[in-house]
Parts: C-alpha cells; structure tokens; sequence
C-alpha cells in the first residue's frame, strides 16, 4: 500500500496523503487527502500514530557508497 507521496519540484517539497487510515500529520494537523501540500524544511511530517517522523532539508544529502536509496 502507499501511505503518501513526497515530491520535490522547483525546489519545494510537497506531501500527498493518499487517503490512509491513520493519516498524515503536519505539525499536529492532520492533512486532507488526496491533495498535495507544501511544507517546509522546519515542518515536523508523522504518518499516523506510527512514530514514523519525516523532515526536509534544503541542502542536498550525499548518501554513502552501499547504502539503499531513500524510496
């Protein structure tokens, strides 16, 4: 299944929750689905109660030699 997807263009990142049963929250606020928003490097992301944290940065990110890719 796909809980939402994160999309960078133009250098913005923006998350879409795709109608999931626990939700996407940021900064506390739960996100409509369905309907992509922008956030921000200092935006805190939860899917649901899970405990699973997502943050964005506007740097770019070099990832070691033998690491998996960030889906």
């Amino acid at each position: 299944r796909r809980h939402l997807t994160v999309t960078l263009q133009d250098g913005q990142c923006w998350v879409e929750d795709h109608g999931s049963a626990n939700g996407t929250f940021v900064n506390g606020t739960r996100l409509k689905p369905h309907t992509a928003t922008r956030v921000l490097p200092e935006d805190q992301i939860a899917l649901g109660q899970s405990g699973v944290r997502i943050s964005v940065s506007p740097e770019a990110m070099m990832r070691r030699e033998g690491t998996p890719p960030v889906p």
